[in-house]
């Protein structure tokens, strides 16, 4: 059985396949608190991107990184797909607060995906590609670890606070761009 699914019953399935067993994921970003979602986070097979600074490196520590053999990365990778004993999906949604939500607040962006029972061919066709992929995909080591904090930017939007300002200012300037820390060539922690 196949399932085109979205927004809050997106989230909520992603959530009943990441408590099944025999956990598979390749999601582009894996945010704060995603590890929460893993009903068996050191038996999971995850594969993420790091080189576009969108996965939260903490959350890589939290999933037991560099010591965990089964969370690997490919550069590159926008996949949203979630496998486990329970179905899959293959989705627009990232391992994210804003992609599928957390325990703080409910997911903040609008996603669509497909859910496919285990019976499905579909399923199995997910499965074969994953681990495909996975077995090519080097694990998450103390390089890959460092490498991933070097290239973390915060969400556009995180923790910026409203601050009256005059339009024009530099003061406007800094908070439109602090998203990127690409603020007159500075990195910065605003």
């Amino acid at each position: 059985m196949a399932e085109f699914i979205t927004e809050k019953d997106l989230s909520a399935r992603i959530r009943l396949v990441l408590s099944g067993t025999e956990i598979q994921c390749a999601v582009a970003f894996l945010g704060d608190g995603s590890a929460e979602l893993l009903r068996d986070k050191v038996q999971a097979e995850i594969i993420c991107d790091l080189s576009m600074g969108g996965t939260f490196p903490p959350e890589l520590k939290r999933l037991g990184a560099p010591g965990n053999e089964k969370l690997r990365y490919i550069n590159g990778l926008h996949a949203k797909v979630y496998i486990s004993s329970a179905g899959a999906i293959v989705s627009s949604a990232n391992a994210t607060a804003n992609g599928i939500g957390n325990d703080r607040h409910q997911a903040r962006l609008i996603e669509a995906g497909t859910f496919y029972s285990p019976d499905d061919a579909n399923w199995r066709s997910t499965k074969k590609w994953f681990c495909q992929l996975y077995e090519s995909a080097p694990r998450v080591d103390k390089g890959a670890l460092a490498d991933a904090y070097q290239r973390w930017e915060p969400p556009r939007g995180a923790a910026i606070p409203a601050v009256a300002v005059r339009s024009g200012s530099l003061l406007d300037l800094v908070r439109s761009r602090v998203q990127t820390h690409k603020v007159l060539g500075v990195k910065s922690g605003l």
